[in-house]
């Protein structure tokens, strides 16, 4: 997969998870509207992105593109974060959100890469 592709999992990734957070914030099923704010929210973020993680990576051409493929997914991840936390509203904490937000994801798409790696281990062929 291209980087741009890989960009665009980890963005849509995490704006799917923000909106289906925000929706249950506005329907009072959660306290905040920022799903890294509760220890479910970031649980779920932490999941969904250590799932992504090991799906991106178990089909590869190498055995190096491990690094790459996380690193894109994460970087459309903090991208999508940003985006995010401007709509809500960012707050006086939020370059210290960013960067604790975007290790917790950083360290799941690296821990799911790992484990892909070693469960799919394909490579393809394109």
């Amino acid at each position: 997969m291209r980087n741009g592709v890989l960009i665009s999992i980890g963005a849509a990734t995490f704006s799917a998870l923000q909106i289906i957070w925000s929706s249950g914030h506005a329907l009072g099923l959660w306290g905040s509207a920022w799903i890294m704010k509760s220890g479910s929210g970031i649980g779920v973020c932490f999941a969904a992105f250590l799932v992504v993680g090991a799906v991106v990576v178990a089909y590869r051409h190498s055995a190096t593109d491990l690094l790459r493929r996380a690193r894109s997914v994460i970087l459309g991840a903090v991208v999508a974060m940003i985006v995010a936390l401007l709509i809500i509203g960012p707050g006086n904490l939020w370059p210290i959100v960013i960067a604790s937000n975007g290790a917790i994801i950083g360290g799941a798409a690296l821990v799911g890469g790992v484990i892909g790696n070693m469960l799919g281990g394909r490579r393809t062929h394109v």
